[in-house]
């Protein structure tokens, strides 16, 4: 599972306002808001790409937990799009860059 939380004060007075990572790296939060996609959705996600709510509506995403918190929260995720992008260059994976 993939998780993205609020970053601690110290880190927000940084620039950082975000703290993400892989339960099997041993990074763990509990969620308010669950959701499960396709790794192809994820990686339109993750990228700016995938509108979405309309994943939602459309069944791309399943999503548990309040719809209105999500929407309010998505936003917050743009910090994590040009950081993933890099990460995918630098990982010699330009073939999923969209």
């Amino acid at each position: 599972m993939f998780t993205v939380t609020w970053a601690p004060p110290e880190e927000e007075a940084a620039g950082r306002f975000l703290r993400w990572g892989w339960e099997s790296d041993g990074f763990s939060a509990e969620p308010l808001i669950t959701m499960k996609m396709t790794s192809g959705v994820a990686n339109r996600f993750f990228q700016g790409k995938e509108n979405i709510a309309l994943a939602i509506a459309t069944g791309r995403v399943k999503l548990r937990g309040p719809l209105a918190k999500m929407l309010e929260l998505a936003p917050v995720t743009r910090p994590v799009y040009p950081v993933y992008r890099e990460w995918l260059a630098n990982e010699g994976r330009e073939h999923l860059l969209e």
